[in-house]
């Protein structure tokens, strides 16, 4: 819930969010994820920003892999009369959409383990999982909410 409010303070004072839905951009999401994560695993000076830049290279990466994913399984729920090839095809595109997020992951884990220590790597990995349930909480309970 906390996380919620730190969220929406300074993603909705800044003027470049994305007024048509009334919700933070892209990039002011993704700064205040680097934030959170580089204090997450306190990490400071330039090893933070060499963090933020490589960080930042591998989210846009594996957004693009999801937006790939994602794509897959619209078109699927988009098609009522989806043969069965049409499941198989959408069946492999997001089959192999995790695969590459797997190869992401390991090529970017060996960059981390290059720039943060042992501690900081593991401390990453926790720090993004728990920044993800956050995230997903705040939506559900926005959805809760809007539901009313």
């Amino acid at each position: 819930m906390l996380l919620c409010a730190v969220i929406a303070i300074p993603a909705f004072a800044q003027k470049q969010h994305n007024h048509k839905q009334g919700k933070p951009s892209h990039k002011e999401m993704l700064q205040f994820k680097l934030n959170y994560l580089a204090d997450e695993i306190d990490v400071k000076g330039d090893t933070k920003k060499q963090f933020e830049e490589l960080y930042s290279q591998m989210e846009t990466e594996r957004r693009a892999i999801f937006k790939k994913m994602k794509a897959a399984e619209k078109s699927i729920a988009d098609n009522k009369n989806a043969s069965e090839a049409d499941y198989d095809k959408a069946y492999k595109e997001i089959a192999d959409a995790k695969a590459e997020m797997a190869q992401i992951e390991k090529k970017y884990d060996d960059k981390f383990a290059a720039l943060l220590s042992k501690k900081q790597l593991f401390k990453l990995k926790e720090a993004e999982q728990k920044y993800n349930d956050r995230i997903r909480g705040c939506r559900d309970k926005k959805r809760g909410e809007a539901k009313k």
